[in-house]
């Protein structure tokens, strides 16, 4: 589940915060009877060796402190806060969730909408790095889901 990222000015800050603070790393396979490499490696946490997925040779990993720095310039231009961060599936997928310092949309008098800016990666290599801009405040697989559906899909940068 995601965490709140309050009073986090750093994407350092919020890394730490959300419990994202870890590494991945790639290590080989090796076929049942130790004759021959599979063609694919293992992703896994590098701390308590979880595996975390099963990727081609052509993968590579990017760690959560290089893909969460895309936010610090908008944090460090005022443009933005850290909201929410976290993980699912043992850090299978990862996320962290900005709020856009901007006026928020009031719909109807008292609905307000805020504006975010998703970015989300997957260690196990069934998602490319994501990033968009969302009216939901992502806290779990649901609305990570959901989030992904309305921005469609997000934009690739990497």
């Amino acid at each position: 589940l995601g965490r709140e990222l309050p009073d986090c000015p750093t994407v350092a800050d919020a890394i730490a915060a959300g419990g994202l603070d870890w590494e991945v790393e790639l290590v080989p396979l090796i076929t049942g009877d130790r004759h021959q490499d599979a063609p694919a490696r293992a992703v896994r946490r590098a701390g308590d060796g979880s595996v975390l997925g099963v990727v081609g040779r052509g993968y590579q990993p990017l760690q959560n402190r290089d893909a969460f720095a895309w936010f610090q310039p908008f944090l460090d231009a005022g443009l933005a806060t850290l909201h929410t961060g976290g993980s699912l599936c043992g850090g299978r997928k990862v996320w962290v969730l900005a709020r856009i310092e901007r006026d928020p949309v009031v719909v109807g008098g008292d609905d307000v909408v805020q504006k975010f800016v998703l970015l989300s990666n997957s260690h196990d290599g069934t998602t490319s790095v994501r990033v968009g801009f969302t009216p939901i405040r992502v806290v779990c697989a649901n609305t990570l889901a959901l989030a992904h559906g309305a921005a469609g899909g997000g934009k690739l940068i990497r």
